[in-house]
């Protein structure tokens, strides 16, 4: 099943912004998620951010120890990008053992210099501002 949807505005930090997201899956456990993010970088950056889609679960992964059920980390070379519109692939396995009931797919941005993750701030409706400072863009149901 394929879901779009578009942000009307979620900036991370002073530079890029989220601007929507495609994802594709049969949304089951050991099924393969591949989303697609949109964004927009407004101004030159001078170091790398890590960026990452996780799938979290109301319940908590005994193998993680927290309610991570699936997740794509990367390196994001903002540095080597020139501003404009930009799109990056992500794909994971939904752990094979995760339990039928509600998940949210979670997007974030951290400072791999300082560990920290970068705040996203949301202008309009659209994305769910989650505690882990991150966004909850999409709630999906596990059979």
């Amino acid at each position: 099943m394929r879901i779009n949807n578009y942000l009307a505005c979620a900036r991370f930090g002073q530079g890029l912004r989220l601007c929507g997201y495609t994802a594709f899956s049969q949304w089951q456990p050991g099924a393969q998620v591949t989303v697609t993010l949109y964004g927009e970088l407004t101004d030159e950056t001078d170091r790398p951010l890590n960026s990452f889609v996780h799938l979290l679960g109301a319940t908590e992964n005994p193998e993680t120890g927290n309610p991570l059920w699936g997740q794509a980390d990367k390196v994001l070379n903002l540095h080597w990008w020139l501003p404009g519109l930009h799109q990056d692939t992500y794909t994971f396995q939904i752990t094979p053992n995760a339990p039928a009931g509600e998940y949210w797919l979670e997007i974030g941005l951290w400072d791999p210099w300082t560990g920290n993750r970068i705040p996203p701030r949301v202008e309009d409706s659209g994305p769910v501002l989650s505690p882990w400072e991150s966004l909850l863009v999409h709630k999906v149901m596990l059979p």
